[in-house]
């Protein structure tokens, strides 16, 4: 693990683009076997999430509408937490902090997210006062610190997403870059990734396979499609 020290002499967090990096690394998670790297074809740059509901969370935000970026494990500056924590009269942090996920939208707007497994990571009776009251004061100051920033601030718990829209997003989005597109099949992911043909995603595993036989023309829309990227 290293220390904060040298991430901030890494100038993690301090990046635009695709020269961004999260403040925390998948492989520096001690969620062993949840925490993931993915590839962010849009960004251009490896995606660093620690949990599967980050990473189910990071797929659906990413296939929204007017999304310009999204940043990971973005850290919370020191000063303005120990701002708050001296407003709020909570302990100061021993580390320094990071939200899951800052999306910033094209219109201007930004939404910070934490992300929760379920409810019980915030509630949990049998956990001692103290420990409960640290759990909820965290999120009290995430959701100060955004505020602060001109952000809204929203806890996700993972049991209210949807992993199976999450998997055909990331499914589809594997092809959004035309160098990975070989077969028919990886079209009609293009073609999803980008847009061009809407199809149900939300209540099964999408069986591309089926729908190439099904859906005319896959081949003259990919290339119409190649076309209008390349004009503009």
């Amino acid at each position: 693990m290293k220390s904060d020290k040298s991430k901030l002499a890494e100038k993690r967090c301090l990046g635009e683009g695709s020269d961004y990096t999260g403040f925390i690394l998948a492989r520096e998670s001690g969620s062993i076997g949840t925490a993931v790297s993915v590839y962010d074809p849009i960004a251009g740059r490896k995606v660093e999430l620690l949990s599967q509901g980050e990473a189910e969370l990071f797929w659906i935000i990413r296939f929204r509408d007017g999304v310009k970026e999204i940043k990971e494990q973005m850290m919370l500056a020191p000063e303005i937490v120990a701002e708050i924590c001296t407003e709020f009269e909570f302990r100061k942090p021993s580390h320094i902090l990071s939200t899951d996920l800052l999306v910033e939208y094209e219109d201007g707007r930004m939404t910070a997210y934490s992300v929760k497994s379920d409810r019980s990571a915030l509630f949990q009776p049998n956990l001692e006062l103290r420990k409960q009251r640290r759990i909820l004061e965290r999120q009290k100051i995430e959701q100060e610190y955004w505020s602060r920033h001109g952000a809204a601030f929203k806890i996700v718990f993972r049991t209210d997403l949807n992993p199976v829209y999450a998997r055909n997003v990331e499914a589809a989005m594997a092809f959004y870059d035309p160098c990975f597109v070989d077969s028919e099949e990886d079209m009609l992911k293009y073609l999803v990734a980008h847009k061009r043909i809407s199809i149900d995603m939300e209540s099964d595993p999408v069986p591309y396979a089926r729908l190439c036989r099904e859906l005319p023309d896959i081949k003259a829309r990919y290339r119409m499609a190649l076309r209008d990227e390349n004009a503009g």
